[in-house]
């Protein structure tokens, strides 16, 4: 019987080199499977989630109505303004950003650090400032500073029709007068934008955009005559000079109709910052304030 061949044996080093092979086959053959999963299993999973990434969402706060005087002057307006933000993670020098911020804008520094060291994606530095100011700031190219658009309301006859109008918060929420009680009216209907931003926040150049404009807020048209308004509030200040009483009210009717021409008072408030002229904060006593009974029976014999 014939001797049977000995097995052939791999040299060590084609076996070596046939393993590292395999392995490489195997690697690739992963790769490529991945591959196929993610760019045509998935991908528009992967797409979708990309974009949500990508994409970003703010809220478009509405022009807030207009106050006018029965002669259509503005007594309470909103007006454009800008407002400082920072994104923290991308903020590479919280103390330099904040001391350049307050040093345009006037605002304190410890405040916009806080804000800045709590983290998140979103931290307010300066609201409602000038919109050259804003301007300056963003020049600066502080990294993670950025401004965007916030209306601001101003009270163009200061505090001369104060009482009547009240205040709103920084929200531009009505907090007292008018400003309070037509509140619902004045605020309108806030929008919404949804774009495309990078890494550092940028809006992408042709990305996704989608917006839903905000719809203005209703105007309100006073019974108030502004230059009576600026006669009463004058007497009222005068006379609160001569008799140095701690305060003075001046309520002007018409006659026939009722309406109301002029409400003003002393000391005077100022709706910007909530004060008085004494330090004391917002009151109306002509709407608010307590009358003896007897005085308001005078009414009737004088009536008669």
């Amino acid at each position: 019987m014939a001797a049977r061949p000995a097995a052939k044996k791999l040299a060590p080093d084609r076996l070596r080199v046939s393993v590292l092979g395999l392995a490489l086959l195997l690697a690739w053959a992963g790769l490529g499977a991945r591959l196929f999963e993610v760019q045509v299993v998935r991908a528009s999973e992967f797409a979708e989630m990309g974009l949500g990434q990508r994409m970003t969402r703010k809220t478009l706060a509405p022009d807030r109505g207009t106050i006018f005087d029965r002669e259509g002057e503005p007594l309470a307006m909103t007006v454009e303004a800008r407002t400082i933000y920072a994104v923290p993670g991308l903020v590479t020098d919280p103390v330099y950003a904040t001391q350049m911020v307050s040093a345009y804008t006037g605002k304190s520094v410890e405040p916009m650090r806080a804000a800045i060291e709590k983290g998140g994606n979103f931290a307010y530095l300066a609201r409602q400032v000038d919109p050259d100011i804003a301007q300056m700031v963003l020049d600066l190219n502080l990294p993670g500073v950025f401004v965007l658009n916030e209306p601001k309301r101003v009270y163009p006859a200061a505090s001369i029709v104060s009482h009547v109008i009240g205040f709103v918060d920084i929200d531009g929420k009505g907090l007292e007068g008018l400003e309070f009680k037509y509140d619902l009216h004045l605020t309108g209907t806030p929008g919404e934008v949804e774009f495309e931003r990078d890494v550092s926040g940028t809006p992408i150049p042709q990305g996704e955009l989608r917006e839903i404009p905000a719809v203005p807020g209703d105007d309100v048209v006073t019974t108030i005559d502004l230059p009576l308004q600026f006669s009463a509030a004058d007497a009222c200040s005068r006379a609160m000079a001569a008799s140095k009483a701690k305060g003075c009210w001046i309520v002007v009717l018409h006659a026939e109709t009722g309406e109301i021409l002029a409400l003003a008072g002393a000391p005077r408030f100022d709706p910007v910052t909530r004060q008085s002229a004494d330090g004391s904060g917002f009151s109306n006593f002509a709407v608010r304030g307590m009358y003896e009974p007897g005085s308001t029976q005078k009414l009737i014999t004088m009536a008669t």
